[in-house]
């Protein structure tokens, strides 16, 4: 049993209010979030690109899904003043309508399905009675198989399925994950699963394709006051090389000054470029002047203090003083038959 949220705002759709909302709105919702006292086990965000079969990619049209250990949780962050007060304060004037967080109980966690290159939602509002859920649920059954078969997956396709939880006018939800677009096209194709979908469709009120990414995504332009080289290190090296010192003789060590890092920098350009490949996203450095760094992120309520001291951090990278090329930890790692820990693995676990 899982508790699976979706919210699809109706948001007004000009330029404007996608800035506002990138930069503004959703990392506050990151924010309020993470600092609940239960917050939600995952949380992701997405463009839809389907509504009903009909093209909206070109519109600014939002879901947010989110994965809750209980529906408590979920109901203790609506009711609290961060959401119910200062979040929707901030949202409805660029809305259409105000948001309604739609809480369904899953048979399934939504991570994986929501980890998908694309989800598909199909929506059914099912009344009062049990009869509509267990008629969504066999055809839903029929359809999951239809399209596992299809694709040569042997029953193994990402799907959630369940009621809704906290909706008046109840519903009912089917989840899929597909890998692309081509591919959700060629399965639908097949003659078996538009046959298990003609039973489907038959109940749904309402479908959408989205492309979910995780929240620490939400913005795919990182703002920086500089760049340069900067040595990244591991915990393993750096316990192996202080332990080294530390067993070495100390006349020998007495005096000198020496840097517990890898000869290997990367910039932060770089570190964008292993973030996209992981991420298959376009995740780009944008490089301003300090006054431009300090502003911005004041501007998204970070303390003025900790962003001024930050900045103030670029002009050493700028200046190259985060560029080590000292030899000895990687000579020191040698001698007991080991490299440097590569960074990019370490980027994909943290990313996964």
């Amino acid at each position: 049993m899982a508790f699976t949220e979706f919210v699809i705002p109706t948001l007004k759709t000009d330029p404007a209010t996608e800035a506002v909302f990138t930069n503004k709105i959703g990392p506050f919702l990151v924010e309020i979030l993470d600092k609940h006292a239960t917050p939600p086990k995952h949380k992701y965000f997405g463009k839809i690109l389907l509504e009903n079969g009909n093209d909206v990619s070109g519109d600014f049209r939002l879901a947010v899904g989110l994965e809750w250990k209980d529906a408590s949780h979920f109901q203790s962050f609506v009711d609290s003043e961060d959401f119910e007060v200062t979040f929707k304060s901030l949202v409805i004037p660029h809305s259409i309508a105000p948001p309604v967080p739609q809480l369904y109980n899953t048979d399934s966690e939504p991570t994986k399905v929501f980890g998908s290159t694309l989800t598909e939602v199909w929506q059914v509002k099912i009344g009062e009675g049990s009869e509509k859920v267990a008629e969504s649920r066999e055809a839903w059954k029929k359809f999951v198989t239809a399209v596992a078969e299809a694709s040569g997956s042997n029953g193994t396709e990402e799907s959630i399925q369940g009621p809704s939880v906290n909706l008046e006018e109840k519903r009912w939800v089917g989840v899929l994950g597909w890998e692309s677009m081509e591919t959700r096209e060629k399965v639908l194709g097949n003659a078996a699963v538009q046959e298990a979908k003609r039973g489907l469709d038959g109940l749904v009120s309402n479908t959408f394709v989205t492309a979910f990414q995780k929240f620490y995504d939400i913005r795919k332009e990182i703002v920086v006051a500089g760049d340069g080289g900067l040595n990244f290190t591991s915990i393993t090296d750096i316990f192996f090389r202080t332990a080294k010192v530390i067993a070495g003789s100390g006349k020998y060590w007495s005096g000198k000054t020496v840097h517990i890092c890898q000869r290997k920098a990367w910039t932060l350009q770089d570190i964008a470029k292993i973030v996209s490949k992981v991420k298959g996203q376009n995740v780009q450095v944008k490089v301003v002047s300090r006054k431009e760094f300090d502003d911005y992120y004041i501007g998204r309520g970070i303390d003025r203090g900790q962003v001024e001291w930050w900045s103030s951090a670029y002009d050493g990278i700028k200046n190259g003083e985060c560029d080590i090329d000292d030899p000895t930890l990687e000579e020191f790692l040698k001698e007991a038959g080991r490299r440097p820990e590569p960074l990019e693995p370490t980027i994909e676990k943290m990313l996964s």
